[in-house]
């Protein structure tokens, strides 16, 4: 409940010293909010630093890579296999 009336105080918090808070209920811990930047850096960016890892493999492993269409799978890298 204080979390839900202090939400912009915890907010503000949160971008001030850029650590996790620790969400508990009931004095028992049950989540934690982390600063945008360090979700970016540990979840988001590893997430694509693996697609990029997976790509590179998939064009090592292509037996003719120079039929490959760069700018689609350019495409598929930044944008996931989406048919669009």
């Amino acid at each position: 409940m204080e979390l839900r009336n202090r939400l912009g105080e915890v907010l503000e918090r949160l971008d001030r010293e850029q650590t996790p808070i620790i969400i508990e209920k009931g004095r028992k811990p049950r989540a934690v909010l982390i600063p945008l930047q360090l979700y970016r850096e540990r979840f988001v960016d590893l997430q694509e630093k693996e697609l990029r890892e997976r790509l590179v493999e998939e064009f090592r492993d292509d037996p003719v890579p120079a039929l490959r269409d760069t700018v689609a799978e350019l495409h598929r890298l930044r944008y996931g296999d989406k048919d669009d």
